[in-house]
């Protein structure tokens, strides 16, 4: 059993334009985060805040897919991170909204309060069910190993793998913390790679200008 954490609560401030609706080769840029993690994960709990109706106006019909609302979405990312993981907690029933999980999963043979999860951020259109692939199977071969992390050309990237044991960690932690603080208490390990998908996301004007430019 595998659970996805999407945090999209954020204003896009840096963007100056909302960035999950953004069009990227012929749907917004949202669905293609979902569409990567969907063959892989039996739920995907989205955190939304600012502009959450819209969210869920869109999405709200996809099967396997749990809306969770961060009042305090001004507050970080960390904060829809910790109501993403409270929910993730909370076994399969969790969620207003939440579908019937349609994806096949890990098969990892874990109940629902011992679900492993990634985190994959609501701005990488370019991570694909491959890119996560890749990180499970590095995570599911090393022993003691309870957070992996991609690492390319030095910056640290996403998705991030969790074991269920993480959760506890962070529901233990306030918004005013970081994943910083959560990695500090966890074994981690980095997974090294050259593919650029894992740290490409979509911040800026230039950033956007510059994927819906390549072919």
């Amino acid at each position: 059993m595998l659970t996805c954490i999407i945090p999209a609560a954020g204003l896009s401030s840096r963007m100056n334009e909302w960035k999950p609706l953004l069009p990227y080769r012929g749907k917004p840029i949202i669905e293609h985060v979902i569409d990567a993690a969907a063959p892989l994960a039996d739920r995907i709990i989205l955190v939304a805040g600012y502009r959450a109706g819209e969210l869920a106006q869109h999405l709200g019909d996809r099967e396997g897919l749990s809306f969770q609302y961060n009042p305090h979405f001004e507050r970080g990312m960390f904060s829809s991170i910790r109501i993403g993981a409270a929910a993730a907690g909370m076994g399969a029933g969790a969620g207003a909204g939440s579908g019937t999980a349609s994806a096949a999963g890990t098969g990892t043979g874990k109940g629902a309060e011992e679900r492993d999860f990634f985190i994959l951020h609501a701005d990488m259109p370019l991570v694909t069910t491959s890119h996560i692939s890749r990180l499970l199977d590095a995570f599911y071969s090393l022993e003691h190993v309870e957070i992996l992390q991609p690492l390319c050309r030095g910056i640290p990237g996403h998705p991030v793998i969790f074991s269920w044991r993480v959760l506890k960690t962070i529901s233990s932690c306030s918004d005013e913390d970081s994943m910083r603080t959560v990695f500090q208490h966890h074994q981690c390990m980095q997974f090294d790679t050259e593919d650029p998908a894992y740290i490409t996301d979509i911040d800026t004007p230039e950033a956007y200008r510059s994927l819906i430019s390549e072919p």
